[in-house]
């Protein structure tokens, strides 16, 4: 991904305020930045090939995931925030800059970042890498779970069949890792490992 295709991405989760309410950009940022910095320790530890250590990427998939929020959003309404972050973002990057594979990973992304439709949905291609960015992005979003960005970083160490993540915050976190252990089914499944937060 470009820089300037990673800016109009930006100017889509910008259009839908990141969500719905002022935090959001704070959260979408942070979320962003552990998304990040977790694909970044995993092409160190020789877990994601480095074609897929894409880190513009990694931040573009992240930015928009919460759009669904925002009243302006498709299926508002009508459909869970996930949704509609996904229909939002098929009919917005249309015809933009991006290519037809990271259009999908990002929409796909945006989907599969809460609830379990990653179990039961066919993406239609580069399944693998998408599976395994959103299962990245959902334990960056259950890091941020109270969303006021008091997880500073996450680093990750690699044991025999596990990945241990230590979180590193300004506060307590025993919400937000609740939250990532439960979100965590998707990043189990696609590393095979299981994953230990401290």
């Amino acid at each position: 991904m470009t820089p300037e295709q990673l800016e109009h991405v930006t100017r889509i989760a910008e259009k839908y305020n990141y969500g719905n309410n002022g935090w959001n950009k704070e959260h979408a940022d942070k979320v962003a930045q552990l998304t990040q910095r977790i694909l970044q320790q995993f092409t160190k530890l020789k877990l994601v090939d480095e074609k897929e250590a894409d880190l513009l990427l990694a931040k573009a998939i992240a930015l928009p995931h919460d759009i669904g929020r925002n009243p302006k959003a498709v299926g508002y309404g009508k459909f869970e925030h996930n949704m509609c972050s996904f229909l939002t973002l098929k009919e917005e990057l249309k015809g933009g800059p991006l290519n037809e594979e990271e259009a999908i990973i990002i929409q796909y992304c945006a989907l599969f970042h809460t609830g379990d439709k990653w179990n039961h949905t066919a993406i239609p291609q580069k399944t693998e890498v998408t599976k395994r960015l959103a299962g990245i992005l959902r334990i960056a979003d259950a890091l941020d779970y109270e969303l006021d960005q008091r997880v500073r970083d996450a680093t990750l160490t690699v044991r025999k069949n596990e990945v241990v993540c230590k979180v590193i915050a300004s506060s307590p976190t025993d919400e937000e890792i609740r939250r990532a252990y439960k979100k965590s089914d998707l990043f189990v499944q696609v590393f095979s490992r299981e994953i230990k937060f401290k």
